[in-house]
């Protein structure tokens, strides 16, 4: 199953032909590749090919450093890097603490850089920030020339705290993935072989949200404990960090309690996602708070069926199930599997939007060049 060509960039030339553009992306930067620091990769890469000078500021240089030191020296690093970028023509901020994106918004305005936020979730209330993080934040909406929300939930939240919605806009941070040869680790590939039907699910870390897992891992543990009773069914969870050691143990324990230990693999291996839903018959996205789901996106547009909770709007295509109901995704995984052939024509010819023509856009409009 291939993976689509980049989508052509919609009234953008090609090339820039003779518009000389330098843009600086600040955020996570794979390893590990979560679906922020994957975006900036790709959105990188195809900057590159338009014809775009793009430097990155890898905010994990510093978040991923141990000792206090280390951390300091890295630091440093970084803040000369920003200083040096006053040479740019634009950076885009997706990531860092707010004070990082709250230094890099003040240091554009005092050398007259434009500015592009990107807001990739925000689930905090306002009314429960702090002080000082209600103050950076409102520091950086109100100071940066543009904001890019991931999805409504962020822009209504926006808006309703700032009344920025003159220079907001909503762009889910999907870019199709390019066909590169990928080899998948060793014990991930003899997993999917000895596999009947796969299902697979990913997440960045093992936090919580208001008490609850927040990308859904103890749901598809149950649903696996289930689903393994009537056929040769195989899970794939790939991890990016383990942020939950506590966590994790409860999980492995409940996993060797229902006697699935070779039907539930959990991969922290540093790979991409894609080659893996390559080989799967369903996507699952059990998240209790999102902002779109771009790994729904890059499922359908690989034409594997998906699922995903109800929690924001969803790419056209996945089938939804009610937010932490275990019965619903089980009757939903259970609908898909019965008609199978059925759900993979029903979304054959999805199209869904490559998002970084829509940002280069933006970097013209900014800087007068469109």
């Amino acid at each position: 199953m291939g993976v689509p060509n980049a989508t052509r960039f919609s009234g953008v030339p090609d090339k820039l032909g003779g518009i000389l553009l330098r843009v600086d992306i600040m955020g996570p930067y794979p390893p590990p590749r979560g679906g922020v620091s994957v975006h900036i990769k790709r959105l990188e890469d195809e900057l590159h090919n338009h014809g775009l000078t793009v430097k990155i500021i890898n905010t994990n240089m510093i978040e991923n450093s141990c000792g206090w030191i280390k951390r300091k020296l890295i630091y440093l690093k970084w803040l000369l890097k920003i200083l040096i970028s006053t040479r740019t023509d634009i950076i885009h901020i997706h990531g860092g603490s707010l004070e990082k994106r709250a230094l890099v918004v003040f240091i554009a305005g005092l050398y007259k850089i434009k500015t592009v936020v990107s807001i990739h979730s925000l689930r905090d209330e306002f009314a429960q920030m702090n002080f000082r993080q209600r103050f950076l934040l409102s520091y950086i909406v109100n100071h940066t020339n543009h904001i890019i929300a991931a999805g409504e939930n962020e822009r209504d939240k926006l808006v309703k705290w700032f009344h920025c919605d003159t220079r907001l806009c909503v762009i889910p941070a999907y870019i199709p993935p390019k066909r590169v040869e990928a080899r998948l680790p060793v014990q991930l590939a003899e997993f999917l072989r000895s596999h009947k039907f796969i299902i697979s699910a990913n997440a960045s870390n093992m936090d919580f949200y208001k008490g609850q897992d927040t990308y859904g891992l103890d749901m598809l543990v149950e649903l696996c404990g289930r689903l393994s009773f009537q056929m040769d069914v195989g899970f794939v969870y790939c991890l990016t960090r383990l942020t939950n050691k506590g966590y994790f143990e409860n999980i492995r324990a409940r996993i060797k309690e229902l006697k699935i230990e070779n039907s539930f693999l959990i991969v922290m291996d540093n790979i991409e996602f894609w080659p893996v839903l390559e080989n799967t018959h369903i996507f699952i996205r059990p998240t209790c708070t999102d902002s779109y789901g771009v790994s729904v996106a890059e499922a359908l547009t690989l034409g594997i069926p998906s699922i995903a909770s109800d929690v924001c709007n969803r790419p056209e295509g996945a089938l939804l199930f009610q937010n932490r109901d275990g019965e619903d995704l089980y009757n939903k995984v259970c609908a898909i599997i019965r008609n199978y052939d059925q759900y993979r024509d029903s979304i054959k010819h999805l199209e869904i939007k490559n998002c970084a023509p829509e940002i280069l856009r933006i970097y013209l409009e900014l800087v007068g060049k469109l």
